[in-house]
């Protein structure tokens, strides 16, 4: 690379020494920042301390979440307000809010997160000065009437440009025209990834915008063909070099040129099954790479996973063995805590090659030396096989490249046919990014938040409605559109109808069941099916569990449903054979266009009644090839919308209902029958440990209250009994006063 392009004009530290309070400057200077780059000291010099709004339009890991911090920071130091730092994700906000603690916790500035339950103000938030926060939990609170939210004086967006991305875009969008309309004088500040048109965005948010291509370390772009590497920087082709490596294939020869280099690499493929397969072809020849010290680290990790649940499963025994070679897969189905552990042995480098998913590229800050961009391509149910966008490929190509231990990144792909290698040239090394578009129009979205908006009062007619969505960036882009309108005016009606808003003297206002709706974050849609189910249920002959998991695996909150596998629909039609009386929908025709979703839907309500019945996550990824991370996260959803039937159930006083969804919540959150509740009430007592105690004669917090430590201990080892009788002890002292 030439002199020219790694330097960047830089500016001392000290020449915004007297824009800063005197020890915030001071803790700057002892993490290590002894100058700015040019984009920088351009958003500074454009008034990024001084509450202008600004939005940085700039590379990975070129320096933006630097300005946004020093933003927040005196804004909470000189102006005594309150600072917001929005990310997309809850992995990013626990990063942001480790990092900042560590870096700025020594100014006795108070840190707080918000990540969790969404039916909650958190109004503990209020003692903080600083929040870290997830989009949809600060438009959660927001719904809650949070009283904390009047002080924030600073507002940060992190990755901006997920503005275009289906369904959370839509959210950040509504989200930032409130805000901006709650907290007029409030500081934004918005970091993008280089996108075709910042200035839109910027002008949307009457910003400053700042652009910048430099990055720190070098980012190669790079094709792999016939054993060499074809390197391009920003376009330009850089020169022609062979691969180190001597394997046939080529995504492993890149592997083996990456880690003779003493390097680490991202393997980005398009599936978690294909992430699974390559960490496990790595893993045979991973081990002489790694050192004496390493091995000994990966050994030790490679337990650890192992102990993430009461009971290892295939797949935590598979990724326990690739780990030990220094090798990890990475993929929405393993489990976050193990997710958790690859990400830290990585950034220690114990583990020297992640075989994932494209989730990686949106969660944490994990670079690597090296990306491999194995999969260009990607099928999606709609348009089958298809090419990955330009933005997605440089979300990729970003990971490559680690400050401080780098001195160049590089990005590759292979071109294996003819003509490939020219094609990848134009449509991904040369491109631009495509432009960044408002979602806003999705009917299920639009219905979310305009019975927010009326719930809130941010609207109380639609001559305001019409006013409030002239703020948002659809309405920026596209103007006044008679579609937008129409659908405004019909959803108003349709609101109506349901009983969540209701009209007087052309004044709509949220009834108390609209209101508890906004606040569950629920799609209207999803509200109504639940009064339609609460009303329809109560005529059937036949009810059981089954019954209700099949109406909540309708919803859209579980949309969308697990998919099916020619292998499996046989097997399924059987089922839904066994549990005719007990289908809330009946079996559609077998060749009628719904019966595909159908049997998704069913599947997922049986995935859930297995796991209720005590089926253990192997039996459910062997049978039914749904993976341990996959089943949790679709649990938890299956939690908060059987939460939420429950909180309407009892809106409407259906108690009947709430006690059965109540019921059927927690042992979702267990994965138990009904014959264990009593006993999952104790901490440290999960789904295994309930039913060997069940099943040794312990039926209830009773029965262990009268038993011996020494008994108890027997069955689930001495530091679990003492911990349960210290529990069942406190409790019979409570009810004996």
């Amino acid at each position: 690379m030439s002199k020219e392009m790694q330097e960047e004009k830089t500016y001392n530290i000290s020449e915004i020494k007297d824009r800063l309070p005197e020890n915030l400057f001071e803790v700057i200077k002892k993490r290590g920042v002894n100058e700015l780059r040019a984009f920088q000291f351009e958003a500074i010099e454009k008034g990024l301390l001084d509450k202008k709004n600004i939005v940085v339009s700039a590379p990975t890991a070129s320096g933006k979440t630097f300005l946004a911090e020093i933003a927040s920071l005196k804004s909470i130091r000189c102006d005594n307000g309150k600072a917001l730092y929005l990310v997309p994700l809850k992995a990013l906000a626990q990063e942001f809010y480790e990092n900042f603690k560590n870096w700025y916790g020594g100014l006795g500035i108070k840190i707080g997160i918000a990540i969790g339950d969404l039916d909650s103000p958190d109004t503990y938030l209020q003692t903080y000065d600083w929040i870290i926060a997830t989009t949809e939990k600060i438009d959660s609170v927001m719904r809650h009437g949070a009283g904390w939210l009047k002080h924030v004086t600073t507002i940060v967006v992190d990755e901006f440009h997920l503005l275009g991305e289906p369904g959370r875009g839509a959210t950040l969008e509504i989200l930032l025209t409130k805000l901006r309309h709650t907290l007029p004088e409030a500081q934004i500040v918005g970091l993008s990834a280089t996108i075709k048109n910042a200035s839109e965005l910027a002008s949307w948010m009457d910003a400053e915008l700042i652009l910048s291509n430099f990055r720190p370390v070098p980012l190669y772009e790079g094709i792999y063909e016939n054993g060499n590497i074809h390197l391009y920087w920003r376009g330009e082709k850089q020169g022609k070099f062979k691969s180190k490596g001597d394997d046939e294939r080529p995504d492993l020869r890149i592997i083996q040129d990456t880690l003779l280099q003493k390097k680490q690499i991202l393997v980005f493929v398009s599936s978690r099954r294909l992430a699974e397969s390559m960490a496990v072809r790595v893993s045979k020849m991973s081990e002489k790479y790694l050192s004496a010290e390493e091995k000994t680290d990966a050994k030790k990790i490679s337990e650890e996973v192992l102990d993430v649940l009461e009971k290892p499963t295939q797949q935590c025994k598979k990724l326990s063995e690739v780990i030990e070679q220094g090798v990890a897969f990475h993929h929405a189905g393993a489990v976050r805590a193990q997710l958790s552990m690859i990400e830290e042995a990585f950034k220690k480098g114990s583990i020297k090659v992640i075989a994932c998913t494209p989730t990686l590229a949106l969660g944490v800050n994990l670079p690597s030396h090296t990306c491999l961009i194995r999969d260009l391509k990607r099928f999606n149910e709609e348009d089958g096989m298809g090419w990955i966008s330009v933005m997605e490929f440089k979300q990729y190509a970003g990971r490559a490249g680690r400050p401080k231990y780098d001195q160049e990144g590089r990005a590759i792909v292979i071109a294996e046919k003819e003509g490939e290698f020219d094609e990848i040239v134009e449509r991904f090394i040369k491109a631009d990014t495509e432009k960044i578009n408002s979602q806003l129009f999705d009917e299920s979205i639009l219905r979310t938040h305009l019975l927010s908006l009326v719930a809130d009062l941010f609207i109380r007619n639609y001559d305001q409605a019409l006013d409030f969505f002239s703020r948002t960036f659809f309405f920026f882009q596209y103007g006044k559109t008679r579609g937008l309108e129409e659908k405004i005016l019909q959803l108003f009606g349709l609101l109506e109808e349901w009983g969540f808003i209701e009209k007087k003297n052309n004044t709509y206002h949220a009834t108390p069941l609209g209101k508890r709706v906004s606040e569950l974050y629920l799609d209207p849609l999803d509200g109504w099916r639940v009064i339609d189910f609460l009303k329809e249920s109560k005529n059937l002959v036949f009810k059981d569990e089954l019954t209700y998991l099949q109406f909540i695996a309708g919803t859209g909150e579980l949309s969308p449903p697990f998919r099916v596998s020619a292998k499996e629909k046989d097997e399924l039609v059987q089922q839904i054979a066994i549990f005719e009386n007990s289908l809330w929908q009946k079996e559609p025709s077998y060749w009628s266009n719904v019966y595909d979703k159908f049997l998704r839907v069913f599947k997922t309500a049986l995935i859930f009644y297995l796991w209720m019945d005590e089926k253990n996550e192997d039996f459910l990824q062997e049978k039914h090839k749904v993976m341990p991370g996959e089943l949790f996260a679709r649990v938890q959803s299956c939690e908060w919308m059987l939460y939420a039937a429950q909180e309407i159930a009892r809106k409407l006083k259906a108690e009947d209902a709430v006690e059965i969804f109540k019921k059927l919540k927690i042992r979702m959150h267990y994965g138990i029958k009904e014959e264990l509740l009593d006993l999952v009430r104790l901490k440290e007592i999960g789904r295994v440990r309930a039913r060997m105690l069940f099943n040794t004669g312990y039926k209830n917090v009773k029965s262990l209250r009268e038993a011996s430590e020494k008994d108890i201990a027997k069955i689930v080892g001495v530091k679990i009994a003492k911990k349960i009788k210290e529990q069942v002890d406190v409790q019979k002292t409570v009810q004996s006063t």
